[in-house]
């Protein structure tokens, strides 16, 4: 059995990416999110059967609940794609569980199952000037964004591509999940979807983290 795993499968660039994995021919989409009822308007607009997985990335047991079914279905995973980590939560401490314990364990569990030409997909918000965020929230995708780039230099070896898309809730969109999904076949590195986002990211390169968070 061939799937795709979608985390935040219920919102934003999540249930965009679940609408364009429909034509990639997969047995089923395992769905990861908390809210099931999000997700009833999905089943109406794909055809590829969806299993929905309940939970939180930050629960230890969603997690051992997740590794079970894993094992117990045996599948093939062709594509891993997180996105649960791009929206703020109202507590830092489970932020970070989600966005960085929860994304590293998930993806240590799913790796035994994915074969050569496996994809797996990060996004992340990059800080941008003038913009006011929580600093668990900054630190979390600083978190995903350096774990997205160095898995992609480790696994490429074993032929299974790792991209990370930095989004925003603007481009959070259909266009963006398939710019994503062709992203991580031609095993980009990093996608910046929009030129803003470009050379953004050229200018935090560029600027030392301490002066970015003073502007």
């Amino acid at each position: 059995m061939l799937i795709g795993i979608v985390t935040g499968a219920g919102r934003g660039i999540g249930r965009e990416i679940i609408r364009a994995l429909d034509a990639r021919e997969l047995d089923e989409i395992w769905a990861i999110f908390e809210n099931k009822n999000a997700l009833q308007a999905l089943f109406a607009s794909v055809n590829t059967p969806i299993r929905v997985l309940n939970c939180n990335l930050y629960d230890v047991d969603a997690l051992a609940a997740i590794k079970e079914e894993l094992k117990e279905s045996h599948p093939t995973v062709k594509y891993l794609i997180h996105t649960e980590g791009l929206f703020e939560k109202e507590n830092p401490v489970i932020e970070e569980e989600a966005a960085c314990r929860g994304v590293v364990a998930l993806t240590e569990i799913v790796k035994p199952y994915m074969k050569k030409d496996a994809r797996i997909i990060f996004t992340a918000q990059k800080y941008k000037v003038g913009e006011r965020k929580k600093a668990s929230f900054l630190a979390s995708q600083a978190f995903v964004y350096a774990y997205g780039r160095a898995l992609h230099a480790s696994l490429k070896s074993k032929g299974i591509n790792v991209t990370t898309v930095l989004v925003d809730r603007v481009n959070a969109n259909e266009k963006t999940a398939r710019r994503a999904l062709r992203a991580v076949e031609a095993n980009l590195d990093v996608l910046t979807p929009t030129w803003q986002g470009f050379f953004g990211r050229i200018f935090n390169f560029i600027m030392p983290t301490k002066i970015l968070l003073r502007m």
